[in-house]
C-alpha cells in the first residue's frame, strides 16, 4: 500500500520536474532568439576620411621635398587656405548660405 502511493507520488514528481524543464526550455529559446535579432539591430557609422587622406598626402609629398621646397609649398598651402577663408566669407555676407560638412553620417537599421 504504501510503495503504491510512494511509487505514484515519485511519479508525479518527476512530470512536474519534465514539464518545468520543457517550459525552461522554450524561455531560454525565446531568449536567445531575441538576443540573436538583437545583435543584426545596429548602427551603422560612415566616416569622412577625406581629411585624414590629405594630411596623409601632405606628409608623404613634404618627405620628398627639400627644406626651401616645403617652406614654398607650406606657404602656398597657407595662401589657398586664406583664399577660401575669405571667399566663404564673402558667400556668407552676401547672405549665401555655406555648406556644412558631415563629418560622421550614422543610420540605424
Amino acid at each position: 500500500m504504501w510503495s503504491d502511493i510512494l511509487t505514484g507520488y515519485g511519479i508525479f514528481i518527476l512530470e512536474i520536474l519534465t514539464i518545468l524543464l520543457v517550459i525552461a526550455a522554450i524561455v531560454a529559446m525565446i531568449i536567445s532568439a531575441k538576443q540573436r535579432n538583437a545583435a543584426h539591430h545596429g548602427e551603422l557609422v560612415v566616416t569622412d576620411l577625406s581629411e585624414e587622406f590629405k594630411e596623409t598626402v601632405k606628409h608623404l609629398r613634404d618627405f620628398q621635398l627639400s627644406e626651401e621646397e616645403l617652406k614654398q609649398a607650406e606657404k602656398t598651402e597657407k595662401k589657398a587656405k586664406k583664399q577660401e577663408a575669405k571667399a566663404l566669407k564673402a558667400k556668407l555676407k552676401n547672405g549665401e548660405k555655406a555648406a556644412p560638412k558631415p563629418l560622421c553620417l550614422r543610420a540605424r537599421f
